[in-house]
This record gives structure tokens, C-alpha cells and sequence, in this order.
């Protein structure tokens, strides 16, 4: 039996199929030996032979795919082209339906990603449902990408604006949740805000005026040292933050009883973050109100030690560190994470992201020349 030549269809089937082929080719070097114990000479002499022409095709194949070298954005499009696939898949058998909240924090990089899931060809059968502040909006470029009229013009957009209770309505609300005759100035102070109208109908004093940072200023009074101290940590990370690293950023370890009476007061909220249970501020005028009111030598001793935190507890995240060692005033460090962070988001294809970050890293380090060239 002649072993075949390689040809272009050998060499198809080699990149494909290289791991498959080299298992058989060992499947076919156990069968040849024990053929030839067994059987008979000449057939065992054959399937070593067919044996080893497959383990040639599965050599050429390691070869052909450590000489192949995709560039970064072919290899975004073929991730893309993949998960696109996917969400395809899962949309025949199923409703799908991807809810993304508070998508004004999302980079340029995710919104390309979205608009490319969304748009033909191909797009997956699916409705995609996303929620964002206005107030955000001019500041987001995920957000102001994905409005732009030309990168969704494929896509059929419905928007719904959901716009403050009218003053009316929130002073009834007021009303039905406490009796009090001062429901309108309430609403007033809370911008037709539900959450705050009632936050103030519970915390405001009657006795002084209605103000939501005087309300909270008076009941940030009433908390101990130990528990405020938490509660700050907790606004300065601006964003869910584990046990863990809370314990790290303050020093000592967390009292469940101060804890739960945050969470009790409406100044704190439990979510999960990596299967662990996770802090935030319940509200942004909350984490907004005590931020405010720290100096400013403070909130740079804060940044510190959430870096600090975030270095010993999560050194994989990197976008807060830099945060955290900007806010601090060490700006070598953060030359340092933001070219770590450059690094990596180049391997995660986020190549605006990696862009600015390599920006950041320019201005704030000192580097050698030849490490400023990108």
C-alpha cells in the first residue's frame, strides 16, 4: 500500500483536525503491534505504516499552528463570530434575553462588542435590554456610541424614559409612608427620587430644614467610630467590595452587629460578587454625601489603603488600583498598574482601553525611552 503524498486537502484536514488525528495515529500504533502478535506479519506492517503517516499530519499540524500567528483584531472577530454563534444557538431553543444595568460604566471596547452581537449579519435572535443614568450619558462612550443613530441603524432601538415621580405623586408617597405636613418640601428636596423621598420622610428631623445631606450628616453622627470608619471605606471603593478587602482598607477585622445595622439604616446593601457577599452604598447621593464630606487629606489616605487593599487582596484587579493610587498621589505606582493594565487588555483585545491606559501610564511614569514607544 503506497503512503499517499501530502496535498492541499491533507493540510485542511491537519489544522482542523491535528489533536484527533494524533490520538488515532496512537490508537493505530497500539492496534499495529498487537495485530502483528496476533495476526500476521503483513498486516501489522501496514497499519504501522498508515500509523505513521498520521503521526506525519498530526507533526505537520503542531508545525502549521506554531508558524500561524493571528493578529489581534482577527482574533477579536473570530471571538466575536463565536459567541455570536453561541447566543444564536441558545436563541432556537429558548427565549433569550441579555439585561445589562448601569451601562454608562461600560468602555468603547464593550460597546463595540454589543453593537457587533446586535448587527447583521447573522444577528442572534434575542431582545437585549439595557438600563443608564442621563446624567451619565454625555460622559459614557459606551453609552454615547451605542445612541449614535449610525452604529444601531440595523438594529431595531426602542428607548423608555423613566423620569422623576411629578412632585405630586411623591408627596402622596411621602404621605402614605408618614404623616407629615411637610410632604411637599419633602418631595421637593428628593427630585421626584422615590428612594430619597422616603430616606427623608424616616431621617429628616422635623424640627430643622429639609435637607437629604443634613439628614444623613445627622445620622452619620449617631454611628460609633468603628462602624462610620467601615462606611467610608465602603464609599471610597465605589463599587461592591468584599469582606475581605474592607478588612484589609480599615485595618481590622468587620463587626457583623455594625454591619447589619448599616444595612438595617438604608446606608448600606448586600449583593454577591464572586459567589462572596459584597458591600455598596445603598443609594449614590449616599456614597456621594459621605465622600463630601471627608477632606481632602482624608479621602487621599482612603485611596491609600484601598490600594494597598486591593494589592494584597485582589492584585489581579488593576483597574482600581490605579483608581486608588491615583487618588492617593502615588503616581509612580500608578504609572506602573496602568501599564500592567495596558498589557493585559491588550490580550483581552480591548484595544481603546489598552490605548488610554498606555496614555495614563505615559503621563504619570517615569519610564526610559524606549519603554514610552508603543
Amino acid at each position: 500500500m503506497a503512503v499517499p503524498q501530502h496535498d492541499e486537502r491533507d493540510r485542511a484536514f491537519a489544522q482542523t483536525h491535528g489533536d484527533v488525528v494524533a490520538n488515532f495515529s496512537q490508537v493505530c500504533t497500539f492496534a499495529s503491534t498487537q495485530l502483528a502478535e496476533s495476526v500476521c506479519t503483513n498486516l501489522g506492517s501496514l497499519v504501522n505504516e498508515y500509523a505513521a503517516y498520521l503521526a506525519r499530519v498530526a507533526s505537520l499540524t503542531r508545525i502549521e499552528r506554531r508558524a500561524v500567528q493571528h493578529e489581534p483584531r482577527e482574533r477579536l472577530h473570530s471571538a466575536l463570530t463565536a459567541l455570536k454563534e453561541l447566543l444564536a444557538r441558545s436563541a432556537q431553543t429558548r427565549a433569550l434575553v441579555i439585561w445589562i444595568d448601569d451601562l454608562q460604566w461600560g468602555d468603547l471596547d464593550s460597546a463595540r462588542v454589543i453593537q457587533s452581537l446586535l448587527s447583521p449579519p447573522d444577528p442572534p435572535a434575542m431582545l437585549f435590554v439595557s438600563t443608564y443614568r442621563d446624567d451619565e450619558r454625555p460622559v459614557s462612550p459606551c453609552v454615547s456610541f451605542l445612541l449614535e443613530a449610525r452604529n444601531t441603524r440595523d438594529v431595531e432601538v426602542r428607548r423608555l424614559h423613566l423620569p422623576p415621580l411629578p412632585l405630586e405623586d411623591c408627596a402622596e408617597l411621602v404621605r402614605s409612608a408618614r404623616s407629615t405636613d411637610r410632604a411637599a418640601d419633602i418631595a421637593r428636596e428628593a427630585r421626584g427620587n422615590p428612594f430619597i423621598a422616603l430616606e427623608l420622610a424616616r431621617l429628616a428631623p422635623v424640627a430643622v430644614a429639609i435637607s437629604f445631606e443634613a439628614a444623613l450628616r445627622t445620622r452619620l453622627a449617631e454611628l460609633a467610630p468603628a462602624t462610620l470608619r467601615f462606611l467610608e471605606a465602603v464609599c471610597m471603593a465605589g463599587r461592591p467590595s468584599s469582606v475581605p478587602l474592607l478588612s484589609a482598607a480599615v485595618g481590622d477585622a468587620l463587626d457583623p452587629d455594625a454591619l447589619d445595622a448599616l444595612s438595617g439604616a438604608h446606608l448600606l446593601r448586600t449583593t454577591l460578587m464572586g459567589g462572596q457577599r459584597a458591600f455598596t452604598a445603598y443609594h449614590d447621593r449616599i456614597r456621594e454625601a459621605v465622600v463630601g464630606a471627608l477632606g481632602d487629606e482624608r479621602r487621599r489616605a482612603w485611596h491609600g489603603a484601598l490600594a494597598r487593599a486591593f494589592e494584597q487582596v485582589a492584585p489581579e484587579e488593576l483597574a482600581p488600583q490605579l483608581e486608588h493610587r491615583l487618588g492617593a498621589g502615588e503616581f509612580q505606582r500608578a504609572a506602573e498598574c496602568a501599564r500592567l493594565a495596558a498589557e493585559r487588555a491588550v490580550t483581552l483585545l480591548a484595544f481603546d482601553d489598552a490605548a488610554r491606559l498606555w496614555a495614563v501610564a505615559i503621563e504619570h511614569g517615569d519610564f526610559e525611552l524606549s519603554e514610552r514607544q508603543l
